[in-house]
């Protein structure tokens, strides 16, 4: 997980390697999700103006397969 930090506000964000760990987490326990906050849903853009170090192209291009469950 990388993260960013100014005085008493720290903000983490995940990466490729952070989120392969959790899905194989949640694949391993048989659990048929997983949920991923996107930086672009911050409307306003005041958690983005406050991490002027985070690199948004960290997560890569990775493509994990989905399957219907239903």
């Amino acid at each position: 997980m990388d993260y960013t930090c100014s005085g008493k506000t720290w903000i983490g964000y995940d990466n490729t390697q952070s989120i392969t760990t959790k899905f194989s987490y949640a694949s391993g326990k048989g659990l048929v999700g997983y949920f991923a906050w996107n930086v672009g849903l911050d409307f306003n853009w005041t958690l983005s103006q406050a991490g002027s170090f985070i690199r948004l192209g960290s997560l890569g291009t990775d493509n994990f397969s989905c399957q219907k469950i239903m």
